[in-house]
């Protein structure tokens, strides 16, 4: 018997055709292919990234050493370890013992700042006797848990010098700490404590000697780089400002005073120029970025993020752009008059329809709010020293000047005017017994109309209620 091949078995199995291992040698194929064509793409999506990634940096590495050329040739700071001061001998450095001073600080009394707003709005404003015994007995047990703290820092005031303990060496400026200005805060309230206690013994020297020494704490914070302690310094001439206010409600001023604390008003209001601290803070957030992320800057923590080759680029475009702007506040923020004014509103304008770069939108508003301030504060000043002498006008005529010029003298032989608008002050008498010395502010116009300055012309308005003199015997009496 002879056996035939099967032929239909051969064509029916595609093992022995071979047609078993076709199909998926195909898709391997088709696999490799593919892989191939998502390399070949992200090779050439990874080369396109990368030239303009480089384009990206080399412009923005351009933009930056441009902006920093620009600022070496103005004399201006670009890091943050150059504003360090020379060193100075120990014994003529006043910070050590204020340092110390602060740390003896006792507020073991709960609710000692608001008793201290209390008996302010009394003096102010007058109210019951009793009201008035409780916050004076208040003040004086915290001023006398205190006494030590203050004495050494009279001590210290008696310096010429005050080096800020700031670390200027370090990477990241923006998470400074500032525990000794905020302390110099809570001395100028142990201060007017003991200026409500004066007035309210009737002492006046006393008073105004206290009055003098807020004045020159205030000036231990004259040369910190920081805008938060220059505010801070603002805030603590401020006290020493309203607390003359009540002062000339009160009583007359020597002769002798009335020079010492003219002269201190003048040099504080000479020696006020925020230039300097704008620069300082460019410097310090110009650090930061080369070292932190833009949240990093922005929050104040430090980081390594500014140092990578991602964040790079942008990091030096945001610095040039912080050098632009904060080089052309620096310029104007010190000038007087609507000119000034403005240009500084265009530049916080122009910053915030940037698209480009984030730190100058949220940065050169906070700047422009300081430089407000510090306008503020050299005019308040400037009314101080003017409503100081109607005030001895007052006293000696027994009434107001019916002109400013009436009160000139041989210290004030012209009549100052608004910093905003370059116009004459406005002086106006007050409903109760007193007067108000204001500017009319940007737009050169007494919006008051009646007694009260507007929202603009308020901030540095200087006013003198005279208290009754049956109040005033009745004080005495006590």
């Amino acid at each position: 018997m002879s056996t035939q091949p099967n032929t239909s078995a051969s064509r029916d199995c595609p093992a022995a055709t071979g047609e078993s291992t076709g199909r998926p040698r195909r898709k391997r194929r088709g696999w490799r292919i593919a892989a191939l064509v998502v390399l070949v793409l992200a090779v050439l999506a990874g080369g396109w990234y990368g030239l303009g990634w480089t384009l990206f940096y080399s412009s923005a590495s351009a933009e930056r050493e441009a902006a920093i050329k620009e600022a070496r040739a103005r004399g201006q700071p670009i890091w943050f370890s150059e504003l360090e001061p020379p060193r100075v001998p120990p014994e003529e450095d006043g910070m050590p013992l204020f340092i110390e001073a602060t740390k003896k600080l006792r507020f073991e009394i709960e609710g000692f700042h608001e008793a201290l707003t209390r008996a302010d709005g009394v003096a102010r404003e007058g109210d019951e006797q009793g009201n008035r015994r409780v916050e004076e007995r208040e003040l004086k047990v915290v001023v006398e848990q205190n006494r030590e703290a203050l004495d050494m820092t009279r001590q210290a005031l008696q310096k010429a010098i005050f080096r800020t303990p700031i670390d200027f060496q370090t990477r990241f400026p923006m998470g400074t700490q500032l525990a000794h200005a905020q302390s110099a805060r809570d001395v100028a309230r142990l201060f007017m404590a003991e200026f409500h206690l004066a007035l309210a013994r009737g002492e006046t020297e006393e008073a105004a000697r206290i009055i003098d020494d807020v004045y020159i704490l205030a000036e231990v914070l004259k040369d910190e780089p920081t805008t938060v302690s220059q505010l801070l310094r603002v805030r603590i001439t401020r006290y020493g400002t309203d607390a003359l206010s009540l002062l000339l409600g009160r009583a007359e001023l020597s002769p002798s005073l009335f020079n010492r604390l003219d002269a201190r008003l003048a040099s504080l209001g000479d020696g006020f120029r925020l230039r300097s601290t704008v620069l300082a803070h460019q410097a310090a957030i110009f650090t930061q970025l080369e070292h932190g992320s833009l949240d990093a800057t922005l929050g104040g923590n430090g980081t390594d993020k500014g140092s990578s080759l991602f964040y790079r680029p942008q990091a030096m475009r945001e610095q040039a752009a912080l050098l632009r702007y904060h080089s052309a506040i620096a310029d104007c923020v010190d000038d007087p008059g609507p000119n000034a004014w403005w240009r500084r509103r265009e530049l916080e304008l122009d910053a915030k329809q940037s698209h480009v770069t984030a730190i100058p939108a949220l940065l050169v508003p906070l700047t422009n709010a300081v430089a407000q301030a510090g306008m503020n504060h050299r005019q308040s000043l400037v009314h101080a020293r003017l409503a100081m002498r109607v005030d001895r006008y007052y006293r000696r005529n027994g009434r107001l000047p019916g002109a400013l010029t009436e009160v000139l003298d041989d210290q004030m032989t012209e009549l100052p005017t608004c910093i905003y608008s370059g116009l004459p002050l406005i002086m106006k008498p007050q409903e109760a017994a007193g007067f108000i010395i204001y500017g009319p502010g940007v737009n050169g116009v007494d919006d008051g109309g009646g007694k009260k300055p507007d929202i603009q012309e308020g901030p540095a308005a200087f006013r003198v209620i005279y208290k009754p003199a049956s109040k005033a015997r009745e004080d005495k009496d006590e």
